[in-house]
């Protein structure tokens, strides 16, 4: 990916986010959490442009803990998932275009939020996730911040 994108990427994409927190304890609250995201990417040079589209699905553990009650929580939600990279293509100046091809491989997510309750049950988050793809063709660590609204049920 170094190779092809000059070592960072900043993709667009979306993010879906669901936990689930049945154990409340002095410590803070524990629970589990599912998070999927997918995203497209490109990148044109002089000789060539470079799409593909990756999808990632994880199963999380979370911990949250009150900052200031009923307004501000920390979090930190770490565990596996699969990762797709699928549609990847090459498209030269001359008209060529390579074949289409999509590997995948497991990956680990662990990441950090804060969540901002300016409502009693409406929040918004901002947090920031890295992900591993293990991988033997290529290296793939990426970090995905972002900034959602939620509903506490």
């Amino acid at each position: 990916i170094d190779e092809y994108f000059e070592s960072s990427v900043i993709p667009l994409g979306v993010v879906a986010k669901a936990t689930f927190i049945p154990f409340k304890r002095a410590s803070g609250y524990y629970g589990i959490g599912l998070i999927a995201s997918a995203s497209r990417v490109s990148n044109e040079t002089e000789y060539y442009e470079l799409t593909m589209n990756w999808a990632m699905t994880h199963l999380l553990f979370a911990y949250q803990r009150p900052v200031i009650k009923n307004k501000l929580m920390f979090g930190c939600h770490i565990g596996p998932g699969y990762t797709v990279f699928y549609d990847i293509s090459f498209a030269f100046n001359n008209g060529i275009t390579s074949p289409k091809f999509s590997p995948s491989s497991f990956s680990a997510l662990a990441g950090l939020s804060l969540h901002y309750y300016f409502m009693k049950r409406m929040y918004a988050d901002l947090s920031a996730d890295c992900t591993y793809v293990f991988m033997k063709d290529m290296q793939v660590f990426s970090v995905q911040p972002s900034l959602t609204c939620g509903w506490q049920f």
